[in-house]
């Protein structure tokens, strides 16, 4: 998955177990997943994620916002909630793919 900076990104085809049945849960953008020192801040703390009704498929997008992070690889992870919390980094401990 690509997205650019200066540009708003959504993407779709975001699959694994337990997605559909918990909302998708949050996403977050780390160097590295569950790692407290990996977060990067110019990306937003969250994602907004969308379930596809029935399937175990998620559609991921930061809405209206222009990403300002600097071009690299980084990692798409999620925090499956509700039972986690998703307030900590270490939240996020699920890798979810590559986000160049």
């Amino acid at each position: 998955r690509t997205c650019v900076s200066g540009q708003t990104c959504s993407f779709d085809g975001i699959t694994g177990p337990g997605m559909a049945d918990r909302n998708g849960g949050v996403f977050a953008v780390l160097s590295t997943c569950g790692d407290a020192a990996a977060w990067k801040p110019p990306f937003p703390a969250d994602l907004t994620a969308q379930v596809v009704t029935n399937t175990e498929h998620v559609a991921v997008s930061w809405g209206s916002v222009r990403l300002t992070a600097a071009a690299g690889q980084y990692r798409l992870c999620w925090c499956p909630g509700p039972d986690i919390s998703c307030a900590m980094e270490a939240d996020f401990a699920t890798d979810a793919g590559r986000l160049d």
